[in-house]
């Protein structure tokens, strides 16, 4: 009897085990067949490198005029010559100017040269946490093992295999976004215009001449051709206007992009720009003219309200009165208490919702918000907002990188 009580046992015993082992070798096959077929795909091969100023500029406390224009002189030497070491060339700036950089980094008791190896050290410490976002950004897209290494102080080798290269662009986006989200003011309409004329003026050559002067009348303007108009007015040209507007936004043609940045570049178009504001682009074209797809151009604060730091969690959805995409952004009890005080302070103007130094939303702020919560529209599609949201949840890169170079490595069967 006891023999058949132990036989009994012992058969669901073998069957629970055939079943564990059939499963286990189930998982294993698949995980080999997996592997052989991801290893035979093209690898893509990204070299990314630290952006060292950029990391800097955000390091810095108490950044003022000085600070900026010390480190546009570093940014303009780099163009020149971009093999220099970066440390180096802002100490000796900082040296030329006879300016302690412990106004700006590290503390009073610490010279110079103390305040750059820190910089240093912070900088190498930033990289490797930039290889973690990285590799928690590719896993959360479903990026089958890749392969995340230091090629020396300031750089990463990102290698992985990529089933279609139709998901180049997004994969770029995930090694590069830096995934600083920022609350900024969008400047006053009175200060945009007046920076805007004084912009036209220098273009134009003229002094004091503004678009509603008695030599631009609405009439006169109309008799105009494009050309003609573009002579009188050449930024104004490019950066339309809209008369019946509240706002000071610029709506710019696609083709136009370009004609910007390098007016906005100008030297002498830099003098008259705020050193604590700048323009900034939409993240998307919010319409078409003429067959071209039509940006905003904006005025904002360079230092941000709040950034990206205070979020506890984000979510991309369908909005249910618009049928747009949208990200649901919650914040920690800091940013929620900070959230409130921004808004309450600055009800009535504008805070533009901006992501790696583009702005999604600039809604105009009715009232004082409490409980932490924003929302961050201008998505073109859910795909793309499921992107932005993988991009938040893994958190910001501790120093932004840029794609140095980039390759398709086709393996040989």
């Amino acid at each position: 009897m006891k023999f058949v009580r132990k036989k009994i046992l012992i058969i669901p015993l073998g069957i629970i085990f055939s079943i564990i082992l059939i499963v286990f070798l189930f998982n294993y096959a698949i995980n080999v067949y997996t592997d052989y077929r991801m290893q035979r795909l093209p690898h893509m091969r990204v070299i990314l490198e630290v952006d060292i100023t950029q990391f800097l500029e955000s390091l810095a406390k108490d950044r003022d005029e000085t600070f900026y224009s010390i480190m546009e002189e570093v940014k303009k030497e780099l163009k020149i010559n971009q093999k220099q070491n970066v440390f180096y060339l802002i100490q000796n700036k900082f040296i030329e100017k006879q300016i302690s950089m412990s106004k700006y980094y590290g503390s009073v008791k610490e010279n110079d040269d103390n305040i750059i190896d820190s910089l240093m050290s912070i900088t190498k410490k930033a990289l490797d946490g930039d290889g973690e976002v990285i590799r928690n950004r590719l896993d959360q897209y479903g990026i089958y093992k890749p392969l995340i290494q230091k090629k020396n102080d300031w750089q990463l080798v990102v290698e992985f295999p990529l089933e279609s290269k139709n998901r180049e662009e997004e994969v770029k986006q995930l090694l590069q976004g830096y995934a600083l989200l920022e609350f900024r003011l969008v400047k006053d309409p009175e200060l945009t215009i007046n920076i805007m004329q004084k912009i036209d003026n220098i273009l134009a050559g003229t002094t004091n001449r503004n678009l509603n002067s008695t030599s631009t009348t609405r009439n006169v303007i109309k008799e105009m051709t494009e050309d003609e108009f573009a002579k009188i007015h050449p930024f104004f040209s490019v950066a339309l206007l809209n008369p019946q507007s509240t706002t000071a936004d610029a709506y710019i043609r696609e083709g136009d992009r370009e004609k910007i940045d390098v007016i906005l570049s100008k030297p002498d178009v830099q003098n008259v720009i705020p050193i604590d504001a700048e323009f900034v682009f939409s993240a998307k074209p919010i319409t078409q003219l003429e067959g071209k797809d039509i940006y905003v151009l904006y005025f904002v604060s360079k230092n941000p309200e709040l950034t990206g730091r205070v979020i506890k969690d984000v979510s991309a959805n369908v909005d249910p009165n618009t049928s747009s995409p949208i990200i649901n952004i919650e914040m920690n009890i800091e940013g929620a208490k900070e959230w409130s005080r921004i808004t309450g302070n600055n009800i009535g103007k504008r805070i533009a919702i901006m992501l790696d130094g583009i702005v999604y939303t600039a809604p105009i702020v009715k009232s004082k918000i409490t409980g932490g919560r924003s929302q961050l529209e201008g998505m073109e599609n859910l795909k793309e907002a499921k992107l932005i949201e993988i991009v938040l949840k893994a958190g910001a890169l501790p120093a932004p990188l840029n794609i140095i170079s980039q390759e398709f490595i086709e393996v040989k069967n």
